[in-house]
């Protein structure tokens, strides 16, 4: 008896001590336990007039705040790291500064408080697409994902439910805003030649391919890479409107998988059509990889001169199209005696800008 008794006062220890470890991991306080509600309310004054929460009245955002957990971060700590696979949680700043980067890349800073990220991961409860970094010292509002569940007999909406829609919907706006700079973004007058890459190991074959383009098209510039692996590693040198390339084998890389990858990543940061000339092409199989990778057209290897001048006919066709379009665009939101935007795409314009730049910041 003596024996049970002491491993069920062994097994309690053991569970109360876990349970306040995963409690406060990354000293976590969950804000519903606190008695003093004096920090609560300095949290809520604190971010109540941010862009984000600016409609929520007050007494909702003092609710939703209860079910949070304050998490105290020192620098350098990770928040979320990318790939993990734990419960998801939605995050608002209080201080400091947090950095958000996704495979490696710079993809925002959160650094006002208010700031809110993680709330696609509750809509989307994958494995963690980005990590997010303490730059300094930081405090953070934790809502785990059990928050936002609602019972199937609740008759009301949950107050953490109607501050969630309304993070959403201003993001949202956001987003659209972004969007409409980048339309207002155009190139105006003469625009630069078209720069088109030529990624191949063999000399002969770049050789063919730049004699070929010099015969279709007099103005334009050439960079030629002659290896996969130089391109991958100057992947923003330059943009081009282009990227023609054979993606056989590099030793540099373990295996295909791996260079295709790095392959896909770099000619997705220049936007533009990709052609692959390859006798990797002749394959369906790895003409369907290169087609994940976001290649658009194939040419297998051997080739005729003829073939080949055909393809690259329709996209210099294709470029000139677009570069059209763009001008047709440009001259229906211009105003053709001052050159500047007309009224439509200029209350566009700073609509998009007040959005994106509230509370006394700067574009």
């Amino acid at each position: 008896m003596g024996i049970v008794a002491c491993f069920f006062i062994f097994f309690i220890f053991l569970y109360t001590t876990c349970s306040q470890i995963l409690e406060y991991r990354m000293n976590r306080i969950p804000m519903l336990r606190q008695e003093e509600h004096t920090e609560l309310y300095l949290f809520a004054e604190a971010i109540k007039d941010r862009r984000y929460f600016r409609k929520i009245p007050m007494n909702l955002l003092l609710e939703m705040l209860r079910l949070s957990q304050l998490v105290m971060l020192s620098q350098d700590e990770q928040l979320v790291h990318e790939g993990d696979k734990d419960p998801p949680e939605m995050y608002i700043l209080l201080h400091g500064s947090l950095m958000v980067t996704s495979q490696g890349e710079f993809i925002s800073r959160l650094e006002s408080p208010g700031d809110v990220v993680g709330e696609q991961a509750i809509l989307s409860p994958e494995a963690r697409t980005m990590t997010v970094t303490a730059e300094v010292d930081s405090r953070v509002l934790a809502f785990p994902n059990d928050v936002f569940r609602v019972a199937e007999e609740m008759s009301h909406i949950p107050a953490i439910y109607l501050s969630f829609a309304s993070i959403l919907a201003e993001k949202l706006r956001i987003t659209e805003a972004q969007a409409k700079l980048r339309r207002n973004a155009r190139p105006q007058g003469n625009a630069t030649p078209p720069c088109i890459a030529i990624v191949d190991i063999d000399s002969r074959e770049r050789r063919v391919i730049r004699g070929t383009l010099s015969t279709l098209w007099k103005e334009m510039k050439i960079v030629e890479y002659a290896s996969p692996k130089e391109f991958i590693e100057t992947p923003a040198e330059r943009r081009f409107d282009l990227i023609i390339l054979d993606p056989l084998y590099d030793h540099d890389y373990h295996d295909e998988q791996e260079l295709l990858e790095a392959l896909g990543e770099s000619v997705g940061l220049h936007n533009c059509p990709v052609f692959a000339v390859s006798e990797w092409c002749n394959d369906e199989s790895n003409r369907e990889k290169l087609a994940q990778m976001g290649v658009g057209d194939f040419l297998g290897r051997p080739y005729s001169t003829f073939d080949l001048r055909h393809k690259l006919s329709a996209f210099k066709v294709a470029y000139y199209r677009q570069r059209e379009l763009e001008q047709v665009e440009h001259a229906a939101d211009t105003d053709r005696l001052t050159n500047l935007a007309n009224r439509r795409r200029m209350d566009e314009f700073l609509d998009a800008l007040v959005t994106l730049y509230p509370e006394e910041r700067q574009p």
